[in-house]
């Protein structure tokens, strides 16, 4: 299976839209429907008296989010959904999904760390949504900041986490962790899985990954070069050299024999050959030393 690097998949997305007039936003709501629907697949079967709590950051990632809460609202989940950043940057596109989302009944909430409620209520959740940092993130989560305290949160709740396209905070080229990650139960991944997915911790914090189309033209995926590839079966059995023709496989060699356990007794373990032993079964007894006649 091939892997991608990030810029590989903005360039992918770059030709889909400006080459291929594919609107953004039907891009976008497609990754967030793989997403609700990985988070309906792990919830009870009645997901009405569930809960989801979503994490979203500024960019289409946190778009990807907003989406799927307002896709799991609609199916009768309790929802909130927190912005983590300014809301004055959203990507178009996002804030789109944010109108959206505002016109089933349901706000977006900025982020607070200090906010006890908000902690308690995601850490109570069924279900988490992670889609704060996209694989767009190249340098690493300063200790103490805003995107730090969502990552400690989010791995601290109960519920099962699903992070979008990646985990935050898994480079997606390396699968190195830029100072704190995500650890998800599952990531919902989009068009072509990453090299970060395969590689590093990234391996340990994606959980199982799931590759998702969300309407990119087949052909402009095949033609992405990905000099990364994993291993499969199939690709493993092509590989193997073939066989010469009328070349036999040489016979298996019969196993060692193993040497006989060593005897315990006193008798002599290596016999000689033509020779016999003189020693007696029992040891001999020891003779009477005389005595002299006493004197009188």
């Amino acid at each position: 299976m091939k892997l991608a690097t990030a810029a590989q998949v903005r360039e992918l997305d770059r030709k889909a839209i400006e080459e291929r007039n594919i609107p953004s936003i039907d891009l976008m709501e497609r990754a967030a429907a793989a997403v609700a629907q990985a988070a309906l697949d792990l919830l009870p079967e009645k997901p009405r008296k569930c809960r989801a709590a979503i994490f979203c950051g500024t960019g289409n990632n946190g778009g990807d989010g907003i989406g799927a809460a307002r896709l799991l609202f609609l199916t009768g989940l309790k929802v909130r959904v927190f912005l983590v950043g300014d809301y004055g940057r959203l990507t178009p596109d996002a804030m789109e999904e944010t109108d959206r989302l505002s016109e089933c009944g349901v706000e977006l909430e900025k982020f607070d760390p200090q906010d006890k409620a908000q902690a308690a209520w995601a850490r109570g959740c069924q279900v988490v949504v992670d889609a704060v940092l996209g694989v767009g993130l190249s340098r690493e989560i300063a200790p103490g900041s805003l995107f730090a305290a969502a990552v400690d949160l989010i791995n601290r709740c109960r519920g099962a986490v699903i992070s979008a396209d990646i985990a935050s905070g898994v480079e997606a080229d390396t699968g190195r962790v830029l100072g704190r990650a995500v650890k998800a139960d599952r990531t919902v991944t989009f068009s072509l899985p990453k090299v970060g997915q395969a590689a590093g911790d990234g391996v340990l914090l994606s959980g199982k990954v799931t590759v998702h189309d969300i309407g990119i033209p087949a052909a402009l995926v095949r033609a992405v070069p990905c000099p990364v590839q994993t291993v499969e079966e199939d690709f493993a059995a092509a590989a193997r050299p073939p066989r010469k023709a009328g070349k036999r496989r040489a016979a298996p060699r019969p196993p060692l024999r193993s040497r006989p356990p060593r005897p315990t007794s006193s008798a002599s373990c290596w016999p000689t050959a033509g020779r016999t032993s003189t020693r007696a079964s029992t040891p001999p007894t020891r003779p009477t030393r005389p005595t002299a006649p006493r004197a009188r």
